[in-house]
């Protein structure tokens, strides 16, 4: 009888421990996430992205860098910048398997009623320093599952819709199209409840600065995300989104 009190006692003790880990633990963890990730293009992504500018290269060929951080996005709602190591990080905000990722210079918000946004339009601006005249461009991301039952990501190149809408589950990057390289094809990915995305690769950041100061009275009908870090060893940290 006593064995089986003290035994009563040590399982309340552990549920009392385990409850107070759960009711301690952000509920952003257990959230599912919107999880991309710009990196600094590679010799052959920065030769198959040029080679429409070969007869212009003076003009319009981006200049490549390294510097992936400061890109201004923006994803259901929200609008946030890719910190120093290129990361991007939403509340995911729909279950689709699929996403859209638009690059446009400068986006057009068209307002429902005051504060209440309808929907986003690319930029509609010629610009004579893209060969392919394009202001903007789009990509479709979806996750597949094939015939061996290994998840990926088939990419794809959309044609710009003539209205110039852009779709409510896009992850829209403010920069010139030739500043940023998608890779299109299929891509393995894994399970997750995480909507990981295949890499982008940053080839320049030509006008960045004055597309992101063009861009943001646009972001006064988005919400910021707001961050804090977690010390996870000496000389590393994650950032946990608080505004979930």
């Amino acid at each position: 009888m006593r064995t089986l009190n003290k035994f009563k006692k040590i399982t309340s003790k552990i549920l009392i421990i385990l409850a107070s880990m759960v009711l301690s633990t952000p509920s952003l963890l257990a959230d599912a996430r919107l999880i991309a990730r710009l990196h600094p293009a590679p010799l052959k992504a920065v030769k198959l992205a040029t080679k429409d500018f070969k007869k212009e290269a003076k003009k319009a060929a981006p200049e490549v860098t390294n510097t992936v951080g400061g890109f201004l996005t923006l994803y259901g709602g929200y609008y946030d910048y890719s910190n120093k190591d290129g990361a991007i990080n939403y509340p995911l905000r729909h279950e689709d398997k699929k996403i859209y990722v638009a690059i446009t210079p400068k986006i057009e918000v068209s307002k429902l009623y005051k504060e209440t946004v309808s929907h986003i339009k690319a930029d509609k601006t010629p610009d004579t320093n893209i060969p392919t005249g394009e202001k903007a461009k789009i990509y479709l991301l979806e996750k597949q599952k094939g015939e061996d039952a290994v998840w990926f990501w088939k990419v794809s190149e959309q044609q710009i819709p003539q209205n110039r809408r852009l779709s409510k589950i896009s992850l829209i990057i403010i920069s010139d199209p030739n500043n940023i390289f998608v890779p299109i094809g299929n891509f393995v990915s894994q399970e997750s409840e995480h909507l990981i995305l295949p890499q982008i690769h940053v080839l320049g950041r030509k006008n960045l600065d004055k597309h992101i100061l063009e861009n943001l009275d646009a972001t006064k009908y988005f919400e910021p995300i707001a961050k804090t870090a977690e010390k996870l060893q000496k000389k590393v940290q994650r950032d946990l989104i608080t505004n979930f």
